[in-house]
């Protein structure tokens, strides 16, 4: 069919009109057709008879051939559709032209190994493994320092100073006299040899564990020995290789027992100990392997395990702490680095979808699936976990079906012009399973409640200006208000349990990490900002003046509801890019209640 300028005008008009009620902003019922409204194309349909529609204007529905009042345009046969949709989405069947037009495009849902990131903020700390004290076992003095200065390498057998010390300037004659006792010894002949032989004996190890016990390596006595000559001097060696980290003493220097001298440390093995998120732990196990960057070294990447889980949660940031082990054969790795790790949690065979494909209103997760050529039919699915780009799918899908990921916007905004002609557009607002009542929160507990909200407000604003300035110290202060609410006294006599756990489901949202970025810190909000909404539909507070709740049907990565004074949506999720994107789930009142 050729197309006249005028009529190609037109219909591009009517892709923009469409996008217009596909966007997101206020949910408006789409005007229901001409003749549907009159109840003569339902009369018709219902006789079985063929109806006609118009491809660019699909609002336009007769019971007998023509042309459009709109464009013009010849009105086409309607395929019959026996095909189900969801509430308030019907099936859509669209033509190769409009297809074309829209830009329609499809993936076949598919099954693979699905593993996901889990990416935390480290430090690179010691292997307290490899660390060490050395200290003084003699009372003593120092005569000289070998090694003067903290940061210094020593290798095994080092010696690091020169200590004369009485006790152990004795305990080496002792040492050297029982010795040559014992050499005498050996040569006496007799009973009364052999005894005097095993006592000297014995005198020399007692002797010797002597000068263990004052810290004197094997290799030193065996040096007495050999020289024959007791120093009033000694030498302090280097236990292993490492790291001078400090250095307690001076030349001069009287030294107790007890008393350090160096700490040392092996640094050729370092720990890396990074922050999970407490819902993170599941998919976090010992010997998991975890790849780690740092800022120093953008272009290297260090491999390494993790050897140890902490038992505890951080309660201040209710994280998890986390140690990596990393071999450091070239020191390239020092203590109180910042690190980036990242971890692959493998999460078997799964279905998956791109996320482009999904729709989220809120209450309800669907795609459209294609059925036949043309025939596009929205199917509500239950989803798992997100992993990057795309969404595992637990039920609704089978592998091979067709899903719709671009135009479906669209084809959404169709979707609802099917299912408001066929006056089943009030069917998302279909009465829910009776809930319990709300329990109005005490007066008392009205300035505690405003005090949360103005805190709320402080993290929401930020993110609506795509910032996160503010929003760690915000949540540290939302934390403090949200536990005056624990109060007791504050709590709905009848449910104060429930109302206590909610509080707590929220403060365990409240976990913002400095150097967060902007897309963690609105997955993060959004899980705080939609349990609060909860809370406060069912236990109203008395509020000065009303809130409206909205949802934004776009952000995908998490629960997206919020609350705000102005009844002009502005999106903490989406920010700049689209302000005013969000559907209106009704306002909070002066008493607190759901309108």
């Amino acid at each position: 069919m050729n197309l006249s300028s005028r009529q190609l005008f037109l219909a591009g008009l009517c892709v923009l009109t469409a996008v217009a009620i596909a966007g997101c902003g206020k949910k408006e019922k789409a005007p229901m057709p001409q003749q549907a409204q009159s109840g003569h194309t339902h009369a018709a349909e219902a006789a079985g008879k063929q109806l006609y529609q118009c491809s660019m204007h699909p609002n336009i529905i007769s019971d007998k051939p023509g042309n459009c009042p709109i464009c013009g345009m010849e009105l086409q046969p309607v395929r019959k559709v026996n095909a189900a949709g969801i509430p308030g989405r019907g099936a859509v069947d669209l033509t190769d032209q409009q297809r074309q037009l829209i830009n329609i495009r499809t993936v076949a849902v598919k099954t693979s190994d699905v593993d996901r990131s889990v990416r935390a903020v480290g430090v690179v700390t010691y292997d307290q493994s490899k660390v060490a004290d050395l200290n003084s076992r003699v009372m003593g003095w120092v005569e000289k320092l070998f090694v003067d200065t903290p940061g210094a390498h020593v290798e095994a057998g080092q010696p690091l100073m020169e200590l004369y010390s009485p006790d152990l300037y004795s305990a080496k004659q002792d040492y050297l006299l029982a010795w040559r006792n014992a050499r005498k010894a050996k040569g006496a002949r007799g009973e009364y040899g052999a005894s005097r032989a095993s006592g000297a004996e014995s005198v020399l190890e007692s002797a010797r564990k002597r000068l263990e016990l004052f810290g004197i390596a094997d290799e030193q006595i065996n040096a007495l020995q050999t020289s024959g000559t007791a120093k009033p001097t000694m030498e302090i060696v280097a236990p292993f290789a490492g790291t001078v980290l400090q250095k307690e003493v001076v030349a001069g220097k009287m030294i107790q027992p007890t008393a350090m001298l160096y700490r040392i440390a092996d640094l050729s093995r370092v720990w890396v100990e990074a922050e999970i998120y407490e819902y993170e732990l599941p998919l976090v196990k010992v010997g998991q392997q975890a790849q780690v960057t740092l800022t120093a070294y953008p272009d290297r990447t260090f491999t390494g395990k993790i050897d140890f889980i902490y038992p505890y949660l951080q309660g201040q940031t209710r994280t998890a702490k986390i140690r990596v082990v990393l071999d450091n054969p070239d020191g390239v790795l020092k203590p109180d680095m910042y690190a980036n790790v990242e971890l692959k949690a493998d999460l078997g065979h799964e279905m998956v979808i791109p996320a482009s494909a999904l729709f989220d209103t809120g209450k309800r997760q669907y795609v459209f699936v294609q059925q036949e050529k043309g025939l596009f039919v929205p199917k509500e699915i239950q989803l798992g976990p997100r992993v990057g780009d795309d969404f595992v799918v637990r039920k609704g899908l089978t592998p091979g079906e067709k899903v719709v990921v671009n135009g479906n916007f669209l084809l959404d905004s169709e979707s609802q012009l099917k299912a408001a002609a066929s006056g089943s557009s009030e069917a998302d607002n279909k009465t829910e399973p009776a809930q319990t009542e709300p329990a109005p929160l005490p007066k008392a507990a009205a300035s505690v409640a405003a005090s949360v909200l103005a805190a709320y407000q402080k993290m929401y604003e930020p993110l609506t200006r795509d910032s996160t300035d503010g929003v760690v110290e915000a949540a540290a202060d939302f934390k403090k208000q949200l536990a005056q609410l624990k109060d007791p006294a504050l709590a709905p006599p009848q449910r104060a349990e429930d109302f206590t756990k909610q509080l707590n489901i929220i403060e365990r949202c409240a976990t913002f990490r400095a150097g967060e970025d902007l897309t963690e810190a609105r997955k993060q909000f959004g899980e705080l900002s939609s349990a609060l909404v909860d809370l406060f539909k069912a236990y109203p507070p008395s509020l000065a003046a009303s809130l409206t709740v909205f949802h934004c049907p776009m952000w995908k990565q998490s629960r997206a509801d919020w609350m705000q004074a102005d009844a002009t949506a502005k999106n903490p999720f989406m920010g700049t890019a689209m302000t005013s994107c969000g559907e209106a789930q009704g306002q909070i009142g002066n008493a607190g209640e759901m309108k």
